[in-house]
């Protein structure tokens, strides 16, 4: 059957239907895929009955390309489609024995069908295939259309369903629909003209015609009723001519269609290959269809049978059981792996053995879901004899190779296959078995960097860009050793000149490669001796004539090679020279060699000093027959002669002339080589005056023996590190021994096995640079004393500075010691406060953790408070010492310094030393100081509270005042609103106050108060505040006191001072008593007004209830 594909039925030439697809690069087809495009019309083709050819066809294309649904739908009969197959993935889109109503369908739509093979279902107005199971499932599903035409007829379509949207179908899917519609459609035809056939043989001749007229008249006389008589001129003679037109067409198509049948029927069974269709059946193979080839080789040219081809004995193919097991895997394998299988296989048919190459590709499967497979054999025996004649050739040839001491290899391009002789492996160090005959195996072995260059060796000899392959190749040996590999080989080629096998053969040559390389080794070494020799080589031949010149020769003498050959070499000499040179030649048969310095001239103009060796070649017979010789430059030597008497006698002029004094000396070493002494080699006039000695003294004499206090000084020893070590050394020391008394500085320089020292007198400088350090210590020192000085200004401006700052005497003591510290880092200290009474002195602060001073004592027990002046004691001192201070004064020194201002003394700064240094005379200035400020400060203090307390206390009483009540009262209200706590508030009145002042008078009365207040005072806790309110009467101000607590503080007040005992000026007074009202916040008010208004009026009713008692205020509003 031809699978090409054919003209569309209609003879119409189709337009190119415009799809969406997909040009991806997997747009193309693979050969799995056309396999199975060509299975599937040949699967579709088998059958010749139109309900079986159209189920097939689509169950193919739905195998073909998995859609949703294949539905096939005849559309020949009026306003209604019939579903005649259908496969679909699920049964949610089986649409089958559906009549589907198709109006509207325009007659324009029938023409485009004939014309076009594909198209989209959108293009089919009014026709919907869609199952009620996917209405609104997508509106864009991806729908095909493939007509099929009979008869040049439109006949029905092959419906594709896809309802994802996602789906591109690709080209070679839309080529394959197409070419499956034109054989479906050419088989529709085939099938209606059996059917046809079948149903002219049980009618007459007579009535052949009618039924093919009649019939699709009457199928049409619905819808064409009109058509029919628009259509006059239509006559029965025309639709009979077109009739006969199909059928003669029809005839032409089968008539190709057995062409092509017969065209592949004649290919399949000519084919010397065994070919052939089988398919699978559980763990059974069933041979479906197979060639003449497969029966003459397996069956001894049996003919098969028409009809029967599939009973034929099948189990021969495979007579044994390895055989059908090796071939039932392989048609698993090309069933899982989707591609082609080649294997061999041995097959033997009595003393004859067969080779084969089989190859199997899976088609897919039967109608009862059975893999199909395809199977071609040949017949490779042949080959095979050849390989097997070629491998025992190969071996007798590697026998002759091996004798030859060669490893032979062969390159076949046929077959991709290398091989390698046992010996060429074992060349490398290896057994046969462990390399493989592969390309990577002399790719691995080969040296790297070599790599390359044979692969394109080789690769040139193949394609004819060089005529041979000879090469030395380095290979690496298993022991990891380089071999040399001598090798050749020779290219056979067939009729056209291409290369087919590459056949060569290696020679171990790394032993001749090994005396190869090092011969040229040793020449290298000989021409790299010579060319970087120091000394200029000089050949010449028996006529003196230049044969071989080195470059140091040429760069001494300053000409070219060409310059110098074929020259004697006197004429590159100097003319005094060239007579002396002319007899050395003359009698070199008495001196073969010989050793003398001549003058050369070099080419720009200069001399050359040269030593020149010679030695005098002989030829067999004796005779001179050249010399060599080598020339060492010995110009900058004779020059460093020359300079060398030039520079002595610089050098003795200087020596002679030299203020600095220079000696010399020679190591004198005892038997174990340790150096023992020095002796004089040279002393210049200036060293001899220093030394006080001349030169005769001191030449030839021992260092040691002459001035041993170079040993006390350590200048023998650094002399002979000098000489030990090499390394110079430079020093300044006095030097106070033989009768020398003087400042010395030298330097000593080894000199051979002994050394060279300068030395001059830097006594003055000396004396001078002592003078500069003792002024810069003293100017350091009192640039420290200056900056100390500026430091300790700073600490006392800020002492000052937080001295101003302080409210009271404490915490300016207190502030004191933390500034005070820094000044006297050595010591601790302390400040003492005298009391009020100026009987006794406390300590107010510290610093320091080693205080010797008690903390209380009277000013009898200080010297400096005794007398009023600084106290400074001493460990000398100890009879001095104050009594205030402990311990024993070896250990310390203390220090007290008076604190005075304004006449009165206030205190005491004491110091002591923390270890058995004394106090500076700059520490006790500064102690000084600093008591001064200390004192006015503690002076403005106390002047500041004192004007304090009277501004806000009454003078008599020591009570506060009204004016400081105001004050206190309003913040104390203030905070026990926030806080939400009571404020206690007492008037006091002293009962017939006016009458005890008019009977004992104002003085014991102003004593009357200053009592009472005093015992206020004594009453009231420290948040609480006592004042004298105006005249007798006092008020009490109880912070966070409840009204009961207040009025029990009330009693205990009264009676108090019911209980008082006075006595004035000797005579006791009678007892006072006093009237108190209570009032309380918020009880009574909440502003002070309030509150003291309360208190009065409860102190009124006490007074007119008869005194002496308490009274609490009326609580109003309650």
């Amino acid at each position: 059957m031809n699978l090409s594909t054919p003209n569309h039925p209609s003879g119409l030439t189709q337009p190119p239907p415009s799809f969406v697809v997909s040009d991806s690069a997997d747009a193309q087809p693979s050969p799995l895929w056309q396999t199975k495009l060509a299975t599937s019309i040949l699967t579709i083709r088998e059958s010749l009955l139109l309900s079986e050819l159209l189920q097939r066809t689509a169950d193919e294309v739905h195998q073909l390309l998995h859609p949703d649904a294949v539905v096939v739908y005849r559309c020949d009969r009026p306003q209604f489609s019939q579903i005649m197959a259908e496969a679909s993935a699920s049964r949610q889109w089986s649409v089958l024995h559906r009549r589907l109503h198709t109006p509207m369908l325009e007659p324009g739509w029938y023409s485009m069908a004939l014309t076009s093979d594909l198209f989209r279902l959108d293009d089919l107005p009014g026709f919907n295939s869609t199952p009620c199971c996917a209405a609104g499932v997508n509106d864009t599903a991806n729908h095909l259309v493939i007509s099929l035409v009979a008869n040049q007829r439109f006949w029905g379509m092959l419906l594709v369903e896809d309802f994802s949207s996602f789906r591109q179908w690709k080209s070679f899917e839309l080529d394959g629909l197409k070419l499956i519609g034109r054989h479906v459609s050419q088989g529709i035809q085939h099938a209606l003209e059996v059917e046809k056939q079948a149903s002219l043989k049980t009618q007459s001749d007579s009535r052949s015609t009618s039924p093919q007229i009649s019939a699709p008249t009457t199928a049409r006389q619905p819808d064409n009723s009109r058509q029919l008589s628009s259509n006059d001129d239509e006559t029965l003679e025309r639709k009979q001519w077109r009739l006969e037109q199909a059928r003669r067409k029809q005839e032409e198509i089968q008539k190709t269609i057995e062409e092509q049948s017969a065209i592949l029927r004649s290919f399949y069974n000519s084919c010397p290959l065994l070919m052939g269709v089988e398919e699978l059946v559980e763990d059974d193979i069933n041979m479906i269809s197979y060639n003449h080839a497969s029966l003459s080789v397996l069956f001894e040219e049996i003919t098969p049978i028409p009809g029967n081809s599939c009973q034929t004995g099948v189990a021969d193919i495979r007579p044994s059981s390895e055989i059908f097991q090796l071939w039932l895997s392989r048609y698993r394998q090309a069933q899982t792996e989707q591609r082609p299988i080649q294997f061999e296989y041995q097959y033997q048919v009595d003393d004859k053995t067969y080779w084969f190459l089989a190859i199997v590709s899976f088609l897919g499967f039967s109608p009862q879901r059975c893999p199909r497979f395809s199977y071609v054999v040949e017949d490779i025996s042949d080959r095979k004899q050849h390989e097997l004649e070629l491998k025992q050739v190969k071996e007798q040839l590697e026998l002759v190779i091996e004798a030859a001491s060669e490893g032979f290899w062969e390159i076949d391009y046929r077959s991709g296959h290398f091989y390698y002789s046992s010996h060429w492996k074992e060349m490398l160090g290896y057994q046969d078995h462990e390399l493989d005959n592969s390309e990577n195996t002399w790719r691995d072995l080969i040296i790297p960097e070599e790599l390359d260059e044979v692969s394109q060796l080789l690769e040139d000899y193949k394609t004819g860009k060089t005529d041979e392959f000879i090469k030395t190749i380095r290979f690496c040996h298993k022991d990891g050793s380089i071999r040399y590999m001598y090798c050749r080989a020779i290219a056979v080629k067939n009729s056209s000149g291409q290369v087919l096998r590459i056949i060569g053969s290696n020679l171990d040559i790394t032993d001749l490669k090994k005396t190869e390389i090092a011969l040229q080794k040793s020449e290298q070494s000989y021409r790299t001796i010579v060319e970087n020799s120091e000394e200029g080589i000089w050949v010449v031949n028996a006529k003196d004539q230049t044969t071989f010149v080195n470059s140091r020769l040429l760069e001494m003498l300053g000409y070219s090679e060409e310059e110098l050959l074929s020259q004697s070499f006197l004429n590159f000499m100097a003319l005094e020279d060239q007579e002396i040179a002319k007899e050395h030649l003359q009698q070199r048969n008495l001196r073969p060699s010989e050793s003398h310095i001549s003058k050369f001239r070099r080419k720009d103009g200069s001399i050359l000093w040269a030593r020149v060796s010679t030695n005098t070649h002989h030829d067999a017979e004796g005779n001179p027959c050249g010399a060599i010789g080598l020339l060492t430059d010995m110009t900058q030597m004779i020059q460093y002669q020359e300079a060398l008497e030039t520079s002595q006698m610089k050098l003795s002029s200087i020596l002679d002339s030299s203020l600095d004094g220079m000696m010399a000396f020679r190591s004198v070493r005892d038997e174990q080589g340790q150096i023992i002494d020095f002796e004089w080699l040279l002393s210049n006039p200036a060293a001899c005056d220093l030394v006080q000695r001349s030169k005769e003294e001191l030449i030839g004499r021992r260092l040691l023996v002459e001035m041993p206090g170079n040993r006390e000084e350590g200048l023998f020893d650094d002399y002979v590190n000098v000489v030990e070590s090499g390394k110079p050394y430079t020093r300044q020391f006095h030097y106070n021994h033989e009768g020398i008394n003087y400042w010395f500085e030298n330097v000593s320089v080894k000199l051979g096995d002994g050394f060279v020292v300068t030395f001059r007198d830097v006594t003055a400088a000396k004396k001078s640079e002592q003078k500069l350090q003792q002024l810069n210590q003293e100017l350091e020192e009192r640039l420290k004393d200056l900056e100390r000085r500026n430091q300790e200004m700073k600490i006392l401006n800020e002492v000052s500075d937080f001295l101003q700052a302080c409210l009271t005497v404490e915490e300016a003591c207190l502030a004191i010691s933390s500034f005070v510290k820094p000044l006297f880092p050595n010591c601790s200290g302390a400040i003492f406060m005298t009391n009020n009474s100026r009987n006794q002195v406390s300590l107010v602060s510290t610093w320091g953790d080693q205080l010797q001073s008690t903390d209380q004592f009277t000013p009898q027990d200080c010297w400096a408070l005794r007398r009023g002046a600084i106290h400074s004691v001493e460990k000398s001192l100890q009879g001095l010492k104050c009594r205030h201070v402990h311990g024993n004064l070896q250990d310390f020194s203390t220090l007290c310094v008076p604190m005075i201002a304004q006449g009165e003394t206030l205190g005491l700064l004491y110091l002591n030393s923390n270890n058995k240094a004394e106090i500076s005379m700059i520490e006790q200035q500064l102690a000084r100081t600093v008591a001064e400020q200390v004192s006015m400060a503690i002076a403005n203090l106390q002047l500041r509270e004192t004007l304090q307390q009277q501004s806000i206390r009454d003078p008599l009483m020591g009570l506060f005042n009204r004016r400081y009540l105001d004050e206190f009262f309003d913040q104390e209200i203030q905070r026990a609103s926030r806080n939400g706590h009571g404020i206690g508030v007492i008037m006091l009145d002293i009962d017939h106050f006016k009458q005890f002042n008019d009977t004992y008078g104002h003085d014991a009365g102003d004593f009357v108060l200053q009592q009472v207040g005093q015992l206020l005072s004594r009453s009231v806790r420290g948040s609480d505040i006592a004042c004298r309110y105006g005249g007798e009467e006092m008020t009490l101000l109880l912070p966070e006191s409840s009204l009961a607590a207040t009025g029990r503080r009330a009693q205990e007040v009264c009676q108090r001072i019911r209980d008082l005992k006075l006595t004035y000026k000797g005579q006791p007074l009678p007892n006072v008593t006093s009237s108190l009202g209570v009032a309380c916040f918020p009880e009574h008010g909440m502003t002070r007004v309030d509150l003291l208004r309360a208190a009065d009026e409860a102190l009124y009713r006490a007074k007119k209830q008869g005194r002496n008692q308490v009274i609490i205020g009326e609580l109003s509003g309650v």
